[in-house]
């Protein structure tokens, strides 16, 4: 189908088609998350949404731009759902799900498009169904639940998005014949329009850096005539990439990662040699046959290429290759859907370390290059029949592994124990499962945890910290500080909560002036932390010192003015230095604010 009823180009699916297979899309995807949308925030959620207070205001763009540089969008996205429903996680997961949605109904658009230039050989209905099968491979594929359901993953989809829709606007920029090929001045409006596209990838996650890349693969696989004029519409993205890392690296000082533990212990040649064994054994494996999904997954570092693992992998990406080679002479499809799947991975699969060797929403951006590769293999058919033959059970499976994984995540002891049974040796996952009965007052059992992470991995800092907390709560302060600073130890530009931590134990012991010291120290590395001020403002009390106690505590609540607990103590500062009109203000101001409560009751019948 071509012209006005067609969704692009010369494309071989018409507006009516798109829009049924858009619907369907939607409604399958509903149908496979109906049980996440009660699921309760986990992992990284937190501290991302649960105890962020900068994304409070959605009209206060600063503080929700400065709670992550690097990924203003995404954080602009959770105000917009704190806004219009508080922490109920019922609006988060709607959104993740909407967003892939797009990202699926993109991926059409996307294999339509690239059918005009890549898929001459194709008969247009059997074109029509490799764009529709590629789309809805790639939404009901389980090993994404992690980027959707998980509601901290909806930076991988968010960035994926406007990564997909760079993509079109260059591809239409570039269009020889067509709609738009008579006016110049819209071809550089598509082109700015790929450019925003770009950089609002980027200020999602930094994922979004391979499109010039993607682009340039692309633009290399045109007719001869074609290929130098489109590759040199590149170069604005290349440049923008330029000025975006010069921007992260004075904003973080950092142009790639900033202080990735792995780099603690290993070297950037281990990372390379790990990921060319996790991309095809993992990755690809999961892919393909998406069963045993996991959200903490172990894989063992590699040193040495020279492995039966090595050549193995080595031996499976050359297979690819060849048969892309093969693939090639019907067309270019295959080996551009693989290109993309490679060169999307870059970020997080090559020389530059994240804090995880695998993870499975890693996988989601590539996931859309593998799509349009595996729809490829399904249509090679002399007709369509073959097509929805395959698909029909593929989806299928997809849909019940997708819901079954999803129901895993409406309980997050249910999903770490399904974590802890297929990766029993991850130091994490024993942290994690500390975590959630930290949660639950079981402070034996959370320390049981912490204890068997730190026999996997003593390095962890964050195990040591947690470990020093649980024995804080059990009252064995000597323990609780020997902890502390072992996290400190450890990772001592980490977090100002290490000192704030130690602050706390050594107050307890009667180490004052230490105490002092591992307060101020907390709030050089961050000035905003306020356990630290707060625990500080506790010690100027306990030394009499009134005055700077005040002066902390009224700093507290000018930066949060609802946290009670400062101001209870602030009403005590004033009967404590005999301050006692003052305290009868701040307890009568208090109980306008919080009528009824006990201890301002307390405090009121103390000064009077």
């Amino acid at each position: 189908m071509t012209g006005k009823r067609s969704i692009g180009d010369n494309s071989p699916l018409s507006l009516g088609a798109f829009a049924l297979s858009s619907f369907f899309i939607l409604a399958l995807l509903l149908c496979c998350y109906f049980n996440v949308f009660t699921s309760p925030f986990t992992l990284d959620d937190n501290h991302l949404i649960v105890e962020n207070r900068q994304i409070r205001d959605i009209t206060n763009l600063k503080e929700i731009h400065d709670c992550a540089p690097s990924r203003p969008l995404l954080m602009l996205s959770y105000a917009v759902n704190y806004h219009f429903g508080g922490l109920n996680p019922f609006g988060y997961h709607l959104g993740n799900v909407l967003i892939h949605a797009l990202v699926s109904i993109s991926v059409l658009i996307v294999s339509m498009y690239l059918l005009v230039f890549f898929g001459r050989g194709l008969p247009a209905p059997l074109a029509a169904l490799f764009g529709v099968a590629a789309s809805f491979f790639f939404a009901l594929h389980p090993v994404f639940t992690e980027a959707i359901t998980y509601i901290g993953g909806r930076s991988s989809s968010q960035s994926a998005f406007f990564y997909l829709l760079a993509f079109v606007f260059f591809i239409k920029a570039i269009a020889r014949r067509g709609l738009y090929s008579k006016s110049k001045t819209m071809k550089v409006f598509l082109l700015f329009l790929s450019l925003l596209c770009y950089i609002s990838s980027m200020a999602t996650k930094e994922i979004g850096a391979t499109l010039p890349l993607v682009l340039a693969f692309f633009c290399l696989l045109l007719p001869k005539g074609q290929k130098m004029r489109s590759m040199l519409l590149t170069t604005p993205f290349y440049i923008l990439l330029a000025l975006l890392l010069l921007l992260r690296w004075l904003r973080t000082g950092a142009m790639l990662e900033k202080n990735p533990g792995f780099l603690y212990e290993n070297t950037r040649l281990d990372y390379l040699l790990t990921q060319l064994q996790v991309v095809p054994f993992y990755y690809l494996n999961k892919l393909f046959l998406p069963v045993g999904l996991n959200i903490d997954i172990y894989f063992p570092i590699v040193k040495n290429i020279f492995t039966i693992g090595g050549a193995a992998s080595l031996a499976l990406l050359f297979f690819l290759a060849l048969l892309c080679s093969r693939l090639g002479k019907k067309s270019l499809l295959p080996i551009f859907g693989l290109g993309w799947f490679f060169i999307a991975l870059l970020p997080t699969a090559s020389f530059i370390p994240i804090m995880d060797v695998a993870v499975e929403r890693s996988v989601y951006l590539p996931g859309a290059g593998f799509a349009l590769f595996v729809s490829f293999l399904i249509s090679q058919g002399k007709k369509g029949f073959p097509v929805v033959l395959c698909l029909v059970p593929i989806l299928g499976f997809f849909g019940v592994e997708t819901i079954k994984r999803n129901h895993l995540y409406r309980d997050e002891f249910r999903l770490w124990t399904d974590v802890l049974e297929k990766a029993p040796r991850k130091a994490r996952s024993h942290y994690a499962m500390g975590h959630l009965y930290e949660r639950r007052n079981d402070v034996d059992l959370s320390m049981l945890e912490f204890s068997k992470a730190l026999e996997l991995d003593p390095g962890y800092a964050d195990a040591w910290y947690s470990l020093g907390l649980a024995y804080f709560k059990k009252g064995i302060f000597s323990k609780s500080k020997t902890s502390y600073w072992n996290a400190i130890f450890l990772r001592p530009d980490k977090q100002a909560k290490y000192y704030s931590g130690y602050g706390t134990a050594l107050h307890e012991l009667g180490e004052f002036k230490e105490a002092e010291d591992a307060y101020l120290e907390a709030l050089r590395i961050d000035p905003g932390f306020l356990p630290a001020k707060t625990n500080l403002a506790k010690l100027c009390v306990k030394l009499q010192r009134y005055n700077e106690a005040e002066a902390l505590y009224l700093q507290i609540l000018q930066r949060a003015p609802d946290h009670k607990p400062s101001f209870l103590d602030l009403c005590v500062v004033y009967i404590l230095s005999g301050r006692h009109e003052e305290a009868r203000k701040a307890i009568e101001e208090g109980l306008r604010r919080y009528p009824g409560d006990q201890k301002l009751e307390e405090l009121r019948r103390a000064v009077l």
